[in-house]
């Protein structure tokens, strides 16, 4: 989540140098047109893990210089307990975080309206420049196992085992969620999903009253 704040961030003051850099030209020439691309930057959860590195170097020259510039985001929203030194956020022995800071990220991730909407996006097709049309689908399980609105980020790693962050939204206010270590994830946030749920009924009957 916090590479794809940065991403906007700097793709947004950047985008020309982005769209010139020699790798990502060969991106292109590989299967996507310019407006593809372009579209496929904008649509920030098409951008597969193993791309992040490319747009890294694109954005801020290095991949030192990107995580850099996530880090210094992250000390501005008060995420002090997390070091980015990845930018797709795989396991690296300098990177960690915790719950309550990518929490704060996610926070963060509501200011930016296409991020928010690509969570809410079950499924979408992207095409290559030969016409070869390409699958791509949410793995936020929440969006189809549930008539209320979940959206959020999955993720896994051997350290943090399943993880989520998200938001569940209640009425007129969304709660933002995140979860580490999960051993069964979807139950685990349908429970947290039933527990806000039910809090926000309690209060209104109570007020009724």
């Amino acid at each position: 989540m916090s590479f794809f704040i940065t991403l906007v961030e700097e793709s947004d003051a950047h985008r020309r140098a982005i769209e010139t850099a020699p790798r990502v030209h060969a991106m292109i020439h590989k299967g996507l047109t310019l407006p593809e691309y372009r579209a496929f930057l904008r649509d920030l959860y098409h951008i597969v893990w193993h791309f992040c590195p490319i747009m890294a170097v694109a954005a801020a020259g290095s991949r030192a210089s990107f995580a850099a510039r996530m880090n210094r985001k992250a000390r501005m929203i008060g995420a002090s307990r997390s070091h980015f030194a990845t930018a797709s956020g795989l396991p690296a022995p300098t990177q960690y975080s915790t719950a309550y800071d990518m929490a704060l990220i996610m926070k963060e991730a509501e200011r930016y309206p296409f991020i928010v909407q690509t969570m809410k996006t079950r499924t979408a097709y992207i095409y290559s420049l030969n016409g070869r049309r390409l699958f791509l689908k949410n793995h936020n399980k929440m969006l189809w196992r549930d008539h209320r609105e979940v959206i959020g980020k999955t993720g896994w790693t051997r350290t943090a085992r399943h993880c989520f962050v998200g938001q569940i939204r209640v009425a007129a206010r969304n709660v933002v969620v995140a979860m580490l270590g999960s051993h069964r994830l979807w139950r685990d946030l349908r429970t947290l999903v039933d527990y806000q749920f039910g809090k926000s009924l309690t209060r209104t009957v109570n007020h009724e009253k």
